[in-house]
């Protein structure tokens, strides 16, 4: 730390704004009063870094969020560069608030930045055209809210928003109106601000059905698909959400008419959205097709003949029809599923699992809990444990030498109350021995959920067998081992992690600029590609560990295993799950890049345990900025991207010179 607060009080300038922002990276409230006197730096992109770094570094705690606001509120009285307000109202916006009055001192700040005009620019008078709403057009000048401080009060705002939605409160009623003539501005004013200001009134319910309506002219598919999304959205708004030229607004409206509408006004319009294609909206029909329908509209029948396709041709639409058939009649649905039990694709299988999970078939279920594929057993077993529950432990106890740590994970939680102590803890203890001796910093979740049921089983006649844990390389598992231990033992355990030496990475200016002018290319096993620029400036560590993954060819014939439409969908696990990764966690470099749709961030389960699996926005998602690691955006082929369905593989990934620095 002392290298970085050094870095921070030296010139040059961009270092300082580098130096400042890792020291908001530590996330350490005691940082803050470290990080005040930034806010005053003359140059501007250090006083934006600060903000930014003052709200990653008071966190929650109460004393450092009050000197962090007190602080940002006194530097927004007289800041005059746009971008800077713009970040300091994001980071009050993120903020705690701790009262009534705070709530509405910060939402009146908020609003006053996504208010505040001034001369942005000089224009002839030939260029004065219609009003725009939010703009004052002169013969000379352009009167407006400057977009940097428009987008950071509105990013601000959402968060806010969603703060006040879990109090059960709301917005001002100025503040609701200032949202909604934003929303409604001109086409011509930045689309983000129209999609962002929609997305602060979605939470608190302040989105109306006339609102919904004009929304979804907008030009802008982000502003449609929330539009459809709203809860005021009627059912002639979504059906004409159904029509729209955009898939991801017409599979947002799907979705909300499939949860909303279709017990009531039937199933036709979903069953028409199937069509020939196999895609996101064809797929979701499906799965909806699980769900009440009236018998004119055919849709048992429907899932059948989707059904009858398994094992000729792509394996999506058989298993989704399955997994629906059996929701929609399970007797009727049952003489299909043994076909489906000996695919050859494993996806299949895997919700063949789930669709006898359904039928709690146990006989099936145990069948697919001896499956070659570790994921097609996880799922057999995750539901047999409701079916059979400890009448199969014997089948959980097997698994429990498997190399999938999900697979084990599973496992663990499905021997929750096993009668059998005396079988069931040396199989744990063994388990865990196994998994320590790999070395892996991402065997930590099986880890710790093997000694929760060590917690719960065991025995201080096993204390012997827990006691060299208690100086584990990953601090989780020592601090669980030592809480085990006091309770068994009467007394207080201490912990003594002895932590791996960290990975280092040397980057010189030459190899960030190499990164700044490399393209990756990704080409999926259908021959179709997309690419992305690293954002190396921003996360530099991320961007080359990725890009000497993809020179080893790590990522070549691994899968997206994970796709969610509306959201993202996650790639580049050796096991095509959650917890395959590598070896080694990353360590987090946030900062105050969005995720927007196109960006490609690093998937973790908690702080600085990235495991080299990527994940891709398909759509705006705040909610998680700050949260996860953005490294790179997509910068061509985002429609390859769209169209990728759960468990398409990639043929190879690879770095492409860039005669040009992006």
């Amino acid at each position: 730390m002392q290298t970085l607060t050094t870095a921070a009080a030296s010139d040059p300038a961009p270092l300082q704004a580098v130096a400042v922002r890792a020291l908001g990276r530590l996330e350490r409230p005691d940082l803050t009063t470290t990080l005040v006197p930034f806010l005053d730096q003359a140059n501007a992109a250090v006083r934006a870094e600060a903000a930014c770094a003052l709200a990653q570094s008071a966190g929650g705690d109460a004393t450092a969020v009050k000197v962090a606001r007190e602080a940002m509120m006194r530097r927004l009285v007289g800041e005059r560069d746009a971008d800077v307000r713009g970040a300091l109202a994001e980071s009050l916006g993120r903020l705690p608030i701790e009262s009534p009055a705070v709530a509405v001192e910060t939402e009146k700040v908020l609003v006053e930045v996504a208010s505040r005009t001034e001369v942005t620019h000089r224009v002839g008078k030939s260029s004065a055209g219609p009003t725009i709403i939010g703009l004052t057009l002169t013969p000379t000048k352009v009167v407006a809210v400057p977009t940097p401080a428009l987008i950071g009060a509105l990013r601000g705002l959402e968060t806010f928003a969603r703060g006040r939605a879990r109090a059960r409160q709301g917005l001002m009623p100025e503040t609701v109106a200032l949202l909604r003539t934003i929303v409604l501005a001109n086409p011509q004013s930045p689309p983000r601000a129209r999609a962002l200001a929609l997305l602060c009134l979605l939470p608190v319910n302040a989105a109306d059905q006339d609102l919904a309506i004009r929304a979804l002219d907008d030009p802008d598919v982000q502003v449609r698909r929330l539009a459809v999304s709203s809860s005021a959205a009627d059912l002639p708004t979504l059906l004409r959400g159904l029509k729209d030229p955009a898939w991801v607004v017409r599979y947002e409206a799907l979705l909300r008419y499939g949860r909303r509408f279709q017990a009531t006004e039937g199933c036709e319009p979903i069953v028409n959205a199937i069509g020939a294609r196999v895609d996101h909206e064809a797929l979701l029909a499906i799965d909806l097709l699980g769900g009440p329908c009236r018998p004119g509209d055919h849709a048992f029948e429907t899932l059948l003949d989707l059904a009858a396709g398994v094992g000729e041709g792509d394996w999506h639409r058989p298993a989704h029809a399955i997994v629906a058939a059996v929701k929609s009649s399970p007797e009727r649905a049952r003489p299909m599923l043994p076909r489906f039990l000996s695919a050859a694709d494993w996806h299949t299988r895997m919700y063949a699992a789930r669709a006898a999970g359904g039928l709690r078939d146990a006989a099936a279920l145990g069948r697919l809990a001896a499956d070659a594929n570790d994921n097609v057993r996880e799922a057999a077993i995750a539901t047999l444990s409701t079916v059979a529950g400890h009448e199969a432990d014997s089948v959980y106890v097997s698994a429990l030498g498997a190399a999938d740590f999900q697979l084990v994970m599973t496992v663990a939680k499905a021997l929750s109350g096993s009668p059998d102590r005396a079988t069931v803890v040396p199989a744990l203890l063994a388990s865990l021995s196994r998994l320590t001796a790999l070395a892996s910093d991402t065997s930590r979740d099986p880890r710790v959920a093997i000694l929760e049921r060590i917690e719960e089983l065991g025995s201080p006649e096993e204390a012997d067998q827990l006691k060299p844990y208690l100086g584990d390389s990953d601090p989780r598992v020592a601090g669980l081992t030592a809480r085990i231990l006091t309770k068994w033992m009467g007394r207080a355990v201490a912990a003594t992690p002895r932590p791996r030496t960290a990975q280092t990475f040397t980057l010189t200016d030459a190899d960030l600029d190499r990164l700044s002018r490399t393209v990756v290319r990704f080409t999926m096993a259908s021959g179709r590609q997309f690419e992305m620029r690293f954002l190396s400036d921003l996360a530099p560590v991320s961007s080359a560990r990725f890009a000497e993954l993809v020179g080893q060819g790590y990522y070549n014939g691994l899968t997206f295993h994970r796709v969610i439409p509306d959201l993202l969908l996650q790639g580049g696990s050796p096991g095509a799950n959650e917890y395959s990764g590598g070896s080694r966690y990353w360590r987090d470099e946030v900062g105050r890049t969005s995720q927007t749709r196109g960006t490609v961030g690093l998937s973790t389960r908690g702080r600085d345990t990235a495991d080299s699996q990527i994940y891709i926005n398909l759509v705006d998602t705040p909610r998680y900025d700050h949260e996860y690691t953005i490294f790179g955006e997509v910068t061509s082929g985002m429609d390859v991207v769209d169209g990728i369905l759960e468990g398409d593989a990639i043929r190879t990934v690879e770095l492409v010179s860039s005669k040009t620095k992006k």
